[in-house]
């Protein structure tokens, strides 16, 4: 039966089934492309953006174009936008409902204008419960298509019009709680990197308990700080495989990325322990020169040897040299031994020796631990704001498998 686990009161009897083409239109955006945007003019939305900048309801239209041709196509209130194409069946399997009258869209977009029901709603019920059917519906290997043919037998489950808005304003509201926690999240993190710059650059200095400036930072070669990690998993000590994520540090392959690597393979790799470091060579955006991550998750993993490992001699506190590789202060160095046409799948050729000769400049061991103090309340800070982040998400995932059918 076509009832949901949880409703608002109010509210009764099954919820009725309706082939998306039996309750609304179907028609394709205009050839509108990333060259034709502009900082003034016409609002649009372009495919792309339907699954890397807009959610279930688009509220404020971010692009802008001056380009009107002939055949232009706008969508209107209450339209749902599926994008036609993509790289991936996960990217197209989403929808976004208007919520803005006289917005040009681009081409490869599927628009779709209910005939009488609430757009926002089969929006999030297109999000939720009929996600799975689209992704299984997208043809294509290298670019993926999702037809109008397919869209418009999408089965629909609709209750009562006054019933579908209470719900998408339900969900409308928890969306813009989530959108507020992640946005006080980016800046809590933009602050950090504020900090950050400021202390590693000496701009913010830091003193000892007479309220005394500590010494002077002093340049050291890398070499003299850490010692290089090159112990093998052998007889497979762990089965981890390690990699590095921007956002998480050394994680999982497995649990991250869905990557696994055969234990024989496991044995050829870097057996690296909590608290020791690996440096990344692959760069990608906004790690122009690689990532250098401390394993923070597991007590032990097996790690590519196209790593570089290292753990910090005694003369270096491991909390400070954790944020000092969150700086971009390193980078100077690193790049002027990697050579910019050696660049191979991603790999930057940065040779082990070039890597520990780079010159760094470090404070005092005590000095150090009072950096290190200072900006890991900071962390605690953000990952309280993301433990709190999650559990809205949390929270909305549970709601939405309860309250649609």
């Amino acid at each position: 039966m076509n009832v949901p686990k949880l409703r608002f009161k109010g509210f009764e009897g099954a919820w009725e089934e309706y082939a998306m083409s039996e309750v609304g239109t179907f028609k394709k955006g205009s050839n509108l492309s990333k060259s034709d945007l502009s900082e003034e003019g016409k609002p649009c939305v372009l495919y792309g953006e339907l699954y890397t900048t807009y959610g279930p309801v688009i509220n404020e239209i971010k692009s802008r174009t001056n380009k009107l041709i002939n055949k232009s196509v706008y969508g209107e209130k209450n339209d749902v936008l599926i994008p036609a194409s993509g790289e991936s069946a996960e990217d197209i399997a989403t929808a976004s409902s208007l919520n803005e009258n006289e917005v040009l869209l681009g081409g490869d977009i599927n628009i779709f204008t209910p005939k009488k029901d609430n757009g926002n709603f089969i929006s999030y019920q297109i999000n939720s419960s009929r996600k799975n059917q689209l992704v299984r519906w997208a043809q294509g290997a290298s670019v993926v298509h999702i037809y109008k043919d397919s869209l418009s037998k999408l089965k629909l489950r609709l209750p009562s019009l006054e019933e579908q808005i209470k719900i998408a304003n339900f969900f409308e509201k928890l969306d813009l709680q989530i959108e507020l926690q992640t946005k006080k999240i980016d800046e809590l993190k933009e602050q950090k990197k504020g900090l950050l710059q400021t202390i590693f650059s000496r701009e913010l200095r830091f003193t000892d308990e007479n309220e005394e400036l500590f010494p002077e930072w002093k340049r050291y070669r890398l070499d003299e700080i850490v010692e290089r990690v090159t112990r093998k998993n052998k007889g497979v000590v762990t089965s981890l495989p390690l990699t590095i994520s921007a956002q998480h540090g050394l994680v999982d392959q497995v649990t991250f990325f869905n990557n696994t690597v055969a234990s024989t393979n496991l044995e050829g790799y870097f057996l690296l322990k909590k608290g020791e470091f690996a440096y990344n060579k692959s760069y990608s955006a906004g790690y122009p020169l690689g990532a250098i991550k401390r394993l923070n998750n597991y007590e032990q993993g097996a790690l590519s040897t196209l790593y570089i490992c290292f753990k910090p001699k005694a003369k270096v506190y491991s909390d400070f040299l954790e944020q000092y590789f969150e700086t971009t202060l390193w980078h100077k160095e690193v790049s002027m031994i990697s050579v910019e046409g050696a660049r191979n799948h991603g790999l930057l050729n940065v040779a082990v020796g070039d890597f520990f000769s780079t010159i760094h400049s470090i404070p005092s061991y005590d000095e150090q631990v009072k950096i290190a103090d200072f900006l890991s309340k900071f962390d605690t800070k953000i990952k309280h704001e993301n433990d709190k982040l999650s559990a809205l998400q949390e929270q909305k995932k549970g709601l939405l498998q309860q309250m649609f059918v």
